[in-house]
């Protein structure tokens, strides 16, 4: 993910990190949901990682 347009701790980037968390959260998290624990999310986690840094559409 690339930094943001402002500097650290400012609300640029803030708002860049809640932005990025509420995606993950409505793209993984929410939409498949029933994990089964810990590890369950940390291995979809890893995988929605590779797949938002190397095969998601970009604008």
């Amino acid at each position: 993910m690339a930094r943001s347009v402002g500097g650290e701790g400012d609300s640029y980037d803030d708002a860049a990190a809640e932005s990025m968390n509420s995606f993950y959260k409505k793209g993984l998290i929410d939409f498949y949901g029933g994990w089964k624990g810990v590890m369950d999310v940390t291995i979809a986690t890893m995988e929605w990682v590779a797949w938002y840094n190397s095969e998601r559409l970009r604008s």
